[in-house]
C-alpha cells in the first residue's frame, strides 16, 4: 500500500504521476468513456479545485519524467514541462516511479474510495445559517475533522480566491470538540498586528492553559487558523506556504505557524514580544525566522528581548513598526550581526540571568554600530 502516509497534495501528486506514468491504461482506469479532460475535471472536483488545468499541469510536470517506454508501454510523447520539481512532488515521484501499474492502481483505489473526497455536508449546515460568529465557543478538530481541513487548505491551496469555507467544519461536533464553553471568540475582530491577536487569543485561552489543552496542540492551533483563515490567508504577497497553517515539527517548522508561535510568545514574553509581532497577523516574522531556525530558542530570553525592542522597535500607539536595521539582511547595526554578537556572547555568559544594563554595556562596549538605532 502506500508508503508515506498521503496528504490532499501528496494524493494529487501520486494521480498525476500515475497519469503521466500510465498514460492511456491510467484514463481507462479513471472511466474508459472519458475524455482525459474530463479525467482532470473529476479528479479537480474531488478537491474542490475549480479548474482542471491544476491538474492537467501537475501531470505535464511528470511527463517530462515519463518518455514513452517501448519495452513496457509506459509514459507518452507528451514532452512535458521539462523543469525541476518541487519538494513535495519530487518525494512522491523518488518513491514510486518504478511502481507498476497494478500497485498504482491498488493506491489509486485507496485514495479515491476512502480519502479523497472533500465535501460539504449540506444537510447539516443550515443548522449554522443562523450562528452569531462573534460569539464561538472554544474548540479543537477531532481527528476527522484535522483531515478535513487538510482538504479545505488544500482546495484553498489551489484556488486562493475561490475557496469555498464550510462552516461545519468550524462549529459541527462530527469535526470539532469543544474545550472551554464558558469562553467565546469572536471571528469577525480585526487585529492591527500580531501583537494583538496573540494578546487577544491568550486572554481568551486562559482556562485552556490551566487545564493544560494549549501547549503542542495542533488540533487547536489549527482550529484558530481554520477560525481567522479569512484574515491568515494568503499572506500579503499572495504567500501559502503550508507550515503557516499547519502546525507541524516536520524539519523545525512548528516556529512558522502564524497562530503558535504569537500566542507562545506573548505568553513567555509580554510586551518585550511586540518587535518580533509587529507585523500583520497575515505575515510571517523575519526577526522569529531569523532567531528560531538557527539557533533554536537559545535567542529569547527578556535580556535579549528588551534589547531588540530597545534598538528597533517603533510604537505609535497600537501601530508597531521595526526599525530599518531589523529589516537589513547584513551588515553592521543589522539584527543578524546582534544575533550573531549575542551568539558569540552566549559561549561564555549565561545572557538570561544577567543584569540588563551588564548586557547591554557589554554590546555597546564592543562596538558603536548599534549607536544609529539609539534615539
Amino acid at each position: 500500500m502506500t508508503k508515506i502516509k498521503f496528504g490532499p497534495m501528496e494524493e494529487i501528486n501520486f494521480l498525476c504521476l500515475f497519469l503521466a506514468k500510465f498514460d492511456q491504461k491510467a484514463y481507462e482506469f479513471f472511466d474508459i468513456d472519458k475524455s482525459n479532460n474530463q479525467i482532470h475535471e473529476d479528479i479537480a472536483m474531488r478537491y474542490k479545485i475549480n479548474s482542471m488545468n491544476v491538474i492537467k499541469n501537475i501531470r505535464d510536470e511528470y511527463d517530462s519524467f515519463f518518455p514513452f517506454n517501448s519495452e513496457d508501454g509506459t509514459g507518452s510523447n507528451r514532452v512535458g514541462w521539462k523543469r525541476k520539481l518541487d519538494k513535495k512532488k519530487k518525494n512522491i515521484y523518488d518513491l514510486y516511479r518504478d511502481i507498476n501499474f497494478e500497485e498504482a492502481k491498488t493506491i489509486c483505489n485507496e485514495i479515491l474510495t476512502k480519502r479523497a473526497v472533500y465535501y460539504q455536508d449540506a444537510t447539516s449546515s443550515k443548522k449554522y445559517d443562523d450562528v452569531n460568529l462573534s460569539k464561538i465557543k472554544i474548540r479543537q478538530f477531532t481527528d476527522e475533522g484535522h483531515e478535513r481541513y487538510s482538504y479545505f487548505f488544500n482546495q484553498a491551496y489551489f484556488d486562493p480566491k475561490n475557496y469555498e469555507y464550510d462552516i461545519n467544519l468550524l462549529l459541527d461536533d462530527k469535526y470539532t470538540e469543544i474545550i472551554d464553553d464558558q469562553t467565546y471568540l469572536d471571528q469577525n475582530l480585526n487585529f492591527t498586528n500580531q501583537y494583538q491577536f496573540a494578546k487577544y487569543l491568550n486572554e481568551k485561552l486562559e482556562n485552556c492553559f490551566n487545564e493544560n489543552l494549549v501547549n503542542e496542540n495542533k488540533k487547536l492551533f489549527d482550529w484558530l487558523t481554520y477560525l481567522y483563515f479569512k484574515s491568515l490567508f494568503p499572506g500579503p504577497n499572495g504567500g501559502k506556504d503550508w507550515p503557516r497553517y499547519f502546525l507541524t515539527n516536520e524539519g523545525n517548522n512548528s516556529y512558522r505557524h502564524l497562530v503558535k508561535i504569537p500566542i507562545e510568545l506573548f505568553r513567555e514574553y509580554g510586551d518585550l514580544s511586540k518587535v518580533f509581532l509587529s507585523n500583520v497577523i497575515n505575515s510571517g516574522s523575519d526577526l522569529i525566522e531569523q532567531s528560531t531556525s538557527n539557533q533554536g530558542n537559545d535567542f529569547f530570553n527578556k535580556n535579549t528581548l528588551k534589547l531588540t525592542n530597545e534598538l528597533f522597535l517603533i510604537e505609535d500607539g497600537e501601530v508597531l513598526r521595526t526599525k530599518k536595521g531589523a529589516k537589513m539582511i547584513k551588515g553592521k547595526g543589522s539584527f543578524r550581526r546582534l544575533k550573531k554578537i549575542l551568539k558569540n556572547y552566549m559561549i561564555n555568559y549565561h545572557l538570561a540571568s544577567m543584569d540588563y544594563r551588564d548586557l547591554k554595556d557589554k554590546i555597546f562596549d564592543y562596538t558603536d554600530e548599534f549607536n544609529q538605532w539609539v534615539e
